[in-house]
């Protein structure tokens, strides 16, 4: 009977040890099939994340920063797209950067993306709205200055820089404006009147794009001869006899990307000089 009692222990403690084993190969084989599925619905980022090329920007959000690996080398124009503005950016414009005006349409506006240089010398993502008329020139400027690393900390819509979510006025587009300046941040399209004044601003019609503006501010000293304070680092960067990294200066690549292709440059100006400001005047 001893001997028949610990066989069926022994026969009892086999199946258990095979359910334990059972129940470990069906748990691991579980965890692997969500691990694949979350792979699976996840793919395009992990891609980017492993390095692998990416074949546009459209999956890509702008600040994003990539790697070398995952820009392709044959034809590196996929990176650089002007569209029309659809639904979605606009909804991050309209009531922002854009209401309903005589002058300018959504649908003569264009939607940029392309690669630039940051101030930490990485990849990074950047986008701009602006006027149809303009948006090869621009493709082709910042093309141009990606080949040659030229640095630019940040490129945002301004809508980024909207306090709230009220109706645009002209109070807090200047605001948007100066949030936008003071993070030091390249744009284009804001519909709004240049500061101080009734007149409408070339960035209204998406027709002048500002670059790196803390480095290259807008110098207008007022009757005493004092700069505005609404530019941080303004005493810095308002003196152009000393030169300063990632200031533009007559002759540089910046200014040859953009005067080369019909623009004007606000540091030449006989009045207040907008060294941050380049346009171009085009007509319909």
């Amino acid at each position: 009977m001893a001997k028949t009692g610990r066989k069926r222990k022994l026969h009892m403690w086999a199946a258990e040890l095979a359910i334990l084993l059972g129940l470990t190969v069906a748990i691991g084989y579980y965890i692997s099939q969500k691990g694949d599925d979350e792979q699976s619905k996840g793919g395009a980022k992990s891609q980017q994340v492993a390095g692998e090329v990416l074949m546009d920007l459209s999956g890509c959000e702008a600040g994003q920063i990539l790697s070398q690996k995952q820009i392709g080398t044959e034809d590196i124009s996929i990176y650089f797209t002007a569209e029309p503005i659809s639904d979605d950016v606009f909804l991050r414009m309209n009531g922002k950067s854009y209401q309903d005006n005589p002058n300018i349409t959504r649908e003569e506006l264009r939607y940029l993306k392309v690669l630039h240089y940051n101030f930490n010398h990485q990849i990074q993502v950047g986008e701009l709205v602006v006027n149809q008329g303009i948006a090869q020139d621009c493709l082709d400027i910042f093309r141009e200055l990606y080949d040659k690393q030229y640095e630019i900390n940040s490129m945002y819509l301004v809508d980024r820089y909207y306090n709230g979510t009220e109706p645009k006025n002209d109070t807090n587009s200047e605001a948007a404006d100066y949030n936008s300046i003071n993070d030091n941040n390249t744009s284009c399209f804001n519909y709004r009147l240049v500061a101080g004044t009734e007149v409408m601003s070339a960035h209204s019609l998406g027709l002048s794009v500002d670059i790196n503006p803390l480095q290259n501010p807008c110098v207008a000293p007022d009757e005493d001869g004092q700069l505005s304070n609404k530019y941080k680092d303004i005493q810095v960067y308002a003196d152009r006899s000393r030169l300063k990294p990632h200031m533009i200066v007559k002759g540089d690549d910046c200014y040859n990307a953009f005067i080369k292709r019909g623009f004007i440059w606000g540091g030449e100006w006989n009045g207040p000089a907008d060294y941050q400001h380049f346009e171009k005047r085009i007509t319909k």
